[in-house]
């Protein structure tokens, strides 16, 4: 095999896994001769289980970057919040939710067992009972 051969096998390599051949060494004939630039690339082989482990970590790095995105996101005002998701607003346990619930100082809503707050209500009760600074 020569370097005509290996260049050729570079440059279906790089067709195949969609990087540009100018990467892989391979130059266009009608490429003015001031910009050709010579990049080398260095190919690693691993092993298949290698590769599936590796596929395995970023897939798992993917779904937690997508779940602390979503948990970040703001919410839509107006929405309606779990009992999880106000405790967790008002650092309060669930009794103490249930609390305010029976004694009526946070409007809610129930289907079945799950319980429902408005999101706007829960800000509004926040907003009320804001201690502001004397400065």
């Amino acid at each position: 095999m020569d370097m005509s051969d290996i260049r050729g096998l570079q440059r279906t390599l790089c067709i195949f896994s969609g990087i540009p051949p100018y990467f892989a060494g391979g130059f266009r004939k009608s490429e003015p001769q001031q910009t050709k630039k010579r990049c080398t690339m260095e190919c690693k082989l691993i092993e298949a289980a290698a590769f599936e482990e590796l596929k395995a970590i970023v897939n798992r790095i993917q779904i937690r970057t997508t779940h602390l995105a979503m948990k970040t996101m703001p919410r839509k005002p107006g929405g309606w919040l779990t009992q999880e998701e106000v405790c967790s607003m008002l650092r309060v346990s669930k009794r103490v939710l249930q609390y305010y619930r029976r004694q009526r100082k946070i409007p809610y809503s129930m289907i079945g067992n799950k319980v429902y707050f408005r999101e706007s209500d829960i800000q509004r009760i926040l907003d009320a009972n804001l201690v502001k600074s004397r400065a």
